[in-house]
């Protein structure tokens, strides 16, 4: 049996102790050691990997936790200023937006997540990206891009929701041959779909309403969850795309409602 029918296999069991034990058999490590139902906080895998210099995206209000020796610059699509409008915005209309200002990180550097075209190539010791990747558009290619930057033996954080423990339970997981399809065709073709899906499986919205509801999401280039995943597909696509990039997977594991999983470049 193959390493992806392994995988299978274990989605269909649907055990976290059964995970747990088929990832060690294949070298790959969990944070629960011997207690599958007791796992490690973000805290202490941020305090335990994170070393050096790098960047963290999309941290707002919820920046892991790394010692005090570690230099993070935090990375947005938004610049500060942008942030602040933003929080201004009729979106945050009943929120405490003093209060969401204050939490929030700084943002030292403005830049597209998925492509991180102003950060050179091999320049970082880390790239932190916690409940990110579902909101990339082309995740292969936000994966390479996320190794492109870090240095041989740097370490990608990266915890992504596991779809079932969230608002995401009443969507199709998104499957392999899709993300090879967008990264190879680009994502144009199925943009419009993962509008429609979200907004009618996870908003509710109406048939009736479906059409001018996504219309207007599109035009504000919301930022929604266009890709799901399950423990077994989040793994899947790391390992096809160690086909093209160098890297080993350290740690993984099911914490919460988040799979997370933590990868070394060669």
């Amino acid at each position: 049996m193959n390493f992806i029918a392994k995988l299978r296999t274990v989605r269909r069991i649907g055990a976290r102790k059964t995970l747990h034990i088929q990832c060690a058999r294949w070298g790959i490590h969990t944070p629960w050691g011997d207690d599958p139902h007791g796992p490690l906080a973000r805290r202490e895998l941020g305090l335990r990997y994170i070393r050096g210099r790098g960047i963290e995206i999309g941290a707002a209000a919820s920046p892991l936790s790394v010692s005090r020796k570690v230099k993070v610059a935090y990375v947005d699509r938004y610049s500060q200023t942008e942030f602040t409008e933003y929080v201004h915005s009729a979106l945050f209309d009943g929120y405490d937006r003093k209060s969401v200002l204050a939490q929030a990180v700084r943002i030292d550097i403005a830049d597209d997540g998925e492509t991180l075209a102003t950060i050179g190539d091999e320049t970082q010791d880390f790239v932190i990206a916690n409940h990110v990747l579902e909101h990339t558009q082309d995740p292969l290619g936000t994966l390479q891009n996320w190794f492109r930057v870090l240095k041989p033996g740097g370490v990608l954080f990266m915890a992504v929701p596991e779809k079932r423990l969230t608002f995401d339970a009443p969507r199709p997981v998104t499957p392999l041959s899709h993300l090879i399809d967008d990264h190879e065709n680009g994502v144009a073709r199925s943009r419009r779909q993962h509008f429609e899906e979200f907004s009618a499986l996870v908003r509710g919205v109406s048939p009736a309403e479906l059409e001018a509801f996504v219309e207007q999401s599109m035009t504000e280039d919301e930022s929604i969850h266009f890709h799901v995943w399950t423990q077994v597909e989040i793994l899947e696509m790391l390992l096809y795309l160690r086909r093209t990039v160098a890297f080993d997977i350290e740690l993984c594991g099911a914490m919460a409602n988040e799979f997370t999983t933590i990868a070394r470049k060669l």
